[in-house]
């Protein structure tokens, strides 16, 4: 049951902060540091650091520069903040002043707070954790319930609910965490839920302890001060108003790489000795051309103005690394210079220091070989080096003799590539596949083969070598052999019918697969001759497909002949934007490599490949987006053995995970969840759902009680049947996967109805935007609106029988509508705890449905009605939370179970204008009386002393002890009065037999028949003193019902009489004067919208705090009593402010 009240791991959290250096703030206190609500710095502790970080700047200057941020504009302000918050406040005659030390965490204030409160909008929130850098709220934690996927997926929506009521909190924002109460991820304001992830151990990239949980790691780690601030100053990034920080590898490779740089450079090397720092291996779609942002954007504050040379990927024409370098130019302190030609290289490196330098691998070549630079403080940096080595070790180490090289690669070097390690040294930090797929920064790419029949036969593979890819490319001059081994290629792809085939086939595919996995696809041809032909094939099947418009049009044919380099830019915006209706494209010469569409699903291959090539383009579909399962792709040539060759060199290298997994496992794997999902339904038969025709909703509401009465069964089934749905589309059209599909829409149709019974602000939440899994429609089976209408029951029906009795109150409308009588309700809840509503429940058959329907209903109704009296509230919750203790572990049958939480909806329901004090004595006396019962019947039986019919009746108490107070008060009267009259006709014949004792000796048998009788009336006498007894007590609860207070005042009361010590210290009739007086000087004192003013705040707590101690309550006890008034004057207020 999701936690009606707050839960211990915010406590936990801020101990586990306060062990890595933060100081701790209570709410209240974070509150009076502030003017108002609607602020979030920490205005006094921001000036504070200023002051202290800047000791020789003017007072007024300092004053300034705070100025500064308080009013930054608010389009684009977390960027423009960002940049203030690393490099300082830009104040003309006193250069920089800083607002935090990163290079010194002593020299910083580390504050924690939980439980913010801000007001803005007209909306009043309370956040978490925020953890404040002087004064500055640069960390947003939301915690949830622990409950897996779901419970981040609700925490995230609670995020995304702020940014757009309390925006002005994200303001100052540098990192935001979502966790459960175990696990974390971290994300930006800017990040989509698939972009939080985990944060592991700076120590390596192994599995953690699993007895630490992933919120500790990041705690200990991440959120370690040292850390902290090393990642707000050098980890985050704002390209095109898109925020990004770091990922754990990231961050922990970048590091090392500097290290190994800085190594190079501080030795006592010689003048011409070689600077090795190394290689990073990081798996391809993991990042690597932000590693190398970071990386510049560090290495050049460390070192004394080195000049950066990077070199790209020699297979990406359309240089996305420069474009990333120049969108990411704020981290980088300096603009990207491209060198058009080597001589212009030579001038940009003639330099004595400083600048980025963007080189194309051609401003390197045999013709124009020679010394470019004799600098000893060069880095260069290589992207994918492994095919450009030769030109490394030939060219640009000659070149360049004193520089640093370091590689930056997602493939790695093979075992035997001597020359890669000769260049740029061994690997300093190595990130792959298997981890990258375990830590959800990559999704797992599947293999299918497509058209066996026209894949090429190895040996015609192997004609197409590196001389015949460097033909197609444009980079060495053809000779004969190559040109024939290129003309009987293309004679064997071009084969007329293979290619309106291969169409045919890639159309139907990708129709089937996007039916139920929203994504898009990227087909690879040989060359643009064929590329063009196979566009018109497949528009040939699809007219509707082509427009010749850029920005329109499902399909592309994207060629470097056809499209600029500015036009292929604006396509691929297109191909990224999920919501675009370009869908597929056919490339052959650009986007190959270093291209990312994160909705990318599928790859189809009609292109001989091999090495790191083949590797490189399964990353293509292995980036996350969303809930995407996984990447696939189709091989229309005959590509096995390749894949083959390149996983067998991956895992020489040293890698671990294999890049590319055979589609038969994702089947597998969707056939294991298929089992776990079927046997949960043994032994119920859900087969007779596919051949019914009026009976499919009796059969779903049959399978959903079966599935309510297993064991957590509702959260298992809904994960399992997600799991199963993820592997379902990842396999489709699998001929395994046509088999099941008719099962999963019923699973699916389940499930859907199942989670109509997640109370409100549930863990477990239907977010369209977060998933690219589509559900299977079943026509025959309509959606449910609600709980109601998916447990079975006409809500319709049950609102015209309430109006038609008006057995509670509610505002009613009604329309005529010839003759006919149309009624609305204001709030439903009305209807759902109305006597009319419970009678329906308790009667339905499917008792195992009804409990799981008043339970949602309950804490949704609890919800609601615990802001009017919080002590109330929480001690309801407990009870409640104890029948469904009792229930899930079997104590209550299902039956009992249902009428224990109609009996308490009907608690709730007149719990308005009822003390807290008579729960908890109906608790305590429920108890007594039960054992005062039992007691006295085994009495009266062993004696045969009472008829049958009060020995009945007393037993009809001990069912009925749930009744109202004054029912119980009549039935124990009753009693009371038979009993006595008992005792009556007993003293009767006593007084006779004494008559008789008078006139004659009493017979030994007369003797013992006195003494019967008056052993009877001793226990006739105690049986009526212990009902006495019990009718007092139940007198208590009667008086609890009904105080005579305000619904504010009764508020009070409660939080003032809640603890026993102060009732005895106190006693109740002046706690009641107290909350009364309480009540009066809030309202006395209280301003407009007070809630909002600090300083109004603050009066309040003062004279609450005075009232309190006037009245003699309990010292120890004060500060508990006054800060809940305040908190519940809150609530009071807020609900009356005019927003």
């Amino acid at each position: 049951m999701p936690a009606i009240f707050e839960s211990e791991e915010e406590k936990n959290l801020v101990e586990l902060l306060k062990i890595q250096g933060f100081s701790y703030l209570s709410p209240d206190d974070a509150e009076f540091e502030r003017e108002n609500l609607e602020e979030v710095i920490l205005k006094n502790r921001l000036h504070i650091a200023i002051d202290r970080l800047n000791p020789s700047v003017p007072e007024e200057v300092k004053v300034k520069a705070a100025k500064e941020i308080f009013n930054l504009q608010t389009e684009g302000i977390n960027e423009a903040f960002h940049k203030i918050l690393t490099n300082g406040i830009e104040m003309p005659g006193f250069g920089n002043l800083q607002i935090v030390d990163f290079g010194n965490p002593e020299n910083n204030e580390f504050i924690v707070t939980n439980q913010f409160s801000v007001f803005e909008k007209h909306n009043k929130k309370r956040v978490n954790i925020i953890l404040f850098i002087n004064g500055l709220p640069l960390i947003v934690i939301e915690l949830g319930s622990p409950g897996g996927e779901a419970a981040f997926l609700c925490t995230f929506s609670r995020m995304h609910d702020f940014k757009k009521t309390i925006p002005s909190i994200f303001y100052y924002n540098s990192l935001l965490v979502i966790s459960d109460g175990k696990d974390a991820r971290a994300g930006t304001i800017t990040s989509t839920y698939s972009r939080f992830l985990a944060w592991k151990s700076r120590h390596g990239y192994r599995r953690q302890n699993l007895s630490v949980s992933s919120l500790e790691t990041m705690i200990c780690e991440m959120l370690n001060r040292e850390v902290l601030l090393d990642l707000i100053k050098h980890f985050i990034v704002f390209e095109k108003s898109t925020k990004k920080v770091a990922f754990y590898h990231q961050y922990n490779g970048v590091n090392k790489a500097v290290e190994s740089t800085s190594e190079q450079f501080s030795s006592n090397r010689r003048f011409m000795d070689n600077k090795k720092a190394g290689l990073v291996w990081h798996t391809q779609g993991s990042g690597k051309s932000y590693s190398i942002v970071f990386y510049i954007g560090k290495v050049s504050l460390f070192l004394n103005k080195p000049t950066i040379l990077v070199i790209p990927d020699p297979g990406d024409p359309d240089f996305h690394l420069l474009e990333t370098l120049t969108s990411c130019n704020q981290l980088l302190h300096q603009e990207v210079k491209v060198a058009q030609n080597q001589a212009h290289l030579t001038g940009l490196l003639a330099a004595l220091g400083g600048g980025i330098i963007f080189s194309p691998i051609d401003n390197f070549s045999e013709k124009n070989h020679g010394i470019l630079s004799v600098r000893n403080n060069i880095i260069v940096i290589a992207e994918e080096i492994k095919k450009s080595a030769q030109v490394f070790d030939k060219f640009i180490r000659p070149a360049l003799p004193n520089a640093c090289f370091i590689g930056f690669t997602g493939t790695p070097a093979e075992k035997e590539d001597y020359l890669t390690l000769k260049v740029f040294g061994s690997y300093i930090d190595i990130y792959d596949v298997a981890r990258s797929v375990e830590d959800g920064t990559t999704v797992r790419v599947y293999y299918h083969s497509g058209l066996p029949k026209f894949h090429l036969k190895q040996e015609e593979l192997l004609k197409y070598d590196e001389n015949v890819e460097s033909l197609m490319e444009g980079q060495n001059a053809p000779s004969q052999k190559v040109k024939n081994a290129l003309e009987q290629l293309e004679k064997a792809l071009g084969n007329t019918d293979r290619v309106r085939q291969a169409a045919a086939d890639i159309v139907a595919h990708f129709e089937n697969r996007t039916r139920f996995f929203e994504g898009k696809g990227m087909i690879v041809a040989l060359h643009p001759p064929l590329a063009l032909r196979l566009y018109d094939e497949i528009i040939k099947l699809r007219p509707s497909w082509h427009d010749e418009d850029l920005n329109k049009g499902a399909i592309k044919a994207v060629l470097s002949s056809i499209y600029s380099l500015e036009e292929r830019k604006k396509l691929g915006e297109r191909l990224n934007d999920p919501g675009d209706s370009l869908k597929i494209v056919i490339v052959c010469d650009v986007w190959l490599t270093c291209f990312d569409a994160l909705a990318l699903h599928t790859l189809y291959i009609d292109k001989p490949m091999h090495g790191h090539k083949l590797m490189q383009i399964t990353a293509r579909v292995n980036q996350i987006f969303k809930d995407k399962p996984g990447g696939l792709i189709v091989d229309y040539i005959g590509l096995l053995s390749q894949f083959k060759k390149a996983q067998q060199e991956y895992i020489a290298s040293g890698g671990e995970g294999d890049p590319v997994d055979d589609l038969g496992e994702a089947v597998l794997k969707m056939i294991e969840k298929f089992q776990i999902v079927h046997s949960m339904f043994d032994p119920f038969d859900y087969q007779p759902y596919f051949s019914a025709e009026s009976q499919k909703l009796n059969i779903l509401l049959d399978a959903q009680e079966h599935i309510f009465g297993l064991k957590d069964g509702k959260n298992r089934f809904i994960k399992e049947v997600d799991l199963l749905s993820g592997w379902f589309v990842m396999s489709y059209p699998h001929p395994k996967a046509l088999d099941i599909k008719g099962k999963l829409r019923f699973f699916q149709a389940l499930k859907m109805r199942m989670l109509k019974f997640e109370p409100k602000d549930s863990d477990i939440l239907e977010i369209g935007e977060e998933t690219v899994i589509r559900q299977i429609a079943d026509e025959e089976v309509p959606d449910v609106l609600d709980a109601t209408e998916a447990a079975g029951l006409d809500f319709r029906q049950i609102e015209l029988k309430w109006y038609q009795n008006k057995s509670i109150g509610g505002e009613v409308e009604t329309t005529q509508h010839g003759g006919h009588t149309d009624v609305r309700i204001r709030g439903t809840d009305i209807i759902l705890l109305s006597d009319e509503f419970l009678g329906e429940a308790k009667g339905m058959v499917r008792e195992k449905t009804a409990f799981e329907l008043l339970k949602k209903i309950l804490i949704d109704a609890l919800r609601a009605k615990a802001k009017k009296n919080l002590t109330r509230g929480k001690k309801l919750a407990e009870i409640l939370e104890d029948i469904i203790r009792k229930y899930n572990d079997k104590i209550l049958a299902p039956g009992p179970a249902v009428d224990s939480l109609a009996s308490f909806a009907k608690e709730l329901r007149g719990s308005e204008g009822v003390s807290v004090l008579k729960f908890i004595f109906d608790e305590k006396s429920n108890e007594e009386l039960s054992q005062i019962y039992e007691d006295i019947i085994p009495k009266l039986k062993e004696h045969n002393l009472i008829t049958n019919e009060i020995i009945e009746e007393l037993a009809t108490l001990i069912e009925k002890k749930d009744e109202s107070p004054e029912f119980l008060a009549r039935k124990i009267q009753s009693l009371i009065e038979k009993l006595q009259n008992r005792s009556i006709e007993n003293e009767i014949i006593e007084e006779f037999i004494k008559v008789k004792r008078a006139e004659t000796d009493l017979s030994d048998t007369l003797k013992k028949g006195l003494q019967k009788h008056r052993e009877y009336n001793l226990k006739v006498d105690k049986i009526i003193a212990d009902l006495i007894n019990s009718k007092e007590k139940i007198g208590k609860q009667f008086k609890y019902s009904n105080l005579g207070l305000s619904e504010e005042e009764l508020a009070y009361f409660d939080i003032l009489a809640i603890n026993k010590n102060a009732r005895e210290q106190l006693g109740v009739e002046k706690i009641q004067e107290l909350a009364k007086l309480i009540t009066a000087r809030i309202k006395a004192n209280a301003v407009e919208n007070w809630p909002i003013k600090v300083s109004a705040k603050s009066n309040l707590w003062l004279i609450i705090r005075r009232t309190i101690r006037q009245y003699g309550y309990p010292e120890g006890l004060r500060p508990y009593a006054a800060e809940n008034i305040l908190r519940q004057a809150e609530l009071f207020a807020e609900e009356k402010m005019s927003y």
